[in-house]
């Protein structure tokens, strides 16, 4: 193979590999922003749901009697 089509080939290839690094940045971006808006969510979701939890470990931990059935 002459120096000249070898020197295209690794071009070719170095071209391909810089678009699938481009790709794979974009994907990478992407995800990160949806991690955020997850992490974000998840948040604003226990926020609401702690004063529940805790009303209820509460309200459970009084209840030490059996149930009348015992």
């Amino acid at each position: 193979m002459p120096p000249e089509t070898e020197q295209h080939e690794l071009e070719m290839r170095i071209a391909f590999l810089e678009d699938q690094i481009d790709g794979m940045n974009q994907v990478l971006v992407t995800q990160s922003r949806q991690i955020e808006r997850f992490e974000s969510e998840l948040k604003r979701l226990v926020s609401q749901i702690r004063p529940f939890l805790d009303q209820l470990q509460t309200n459970g931990s009084d209840d030490t009697t059996p149930p009348p059935h015992y």
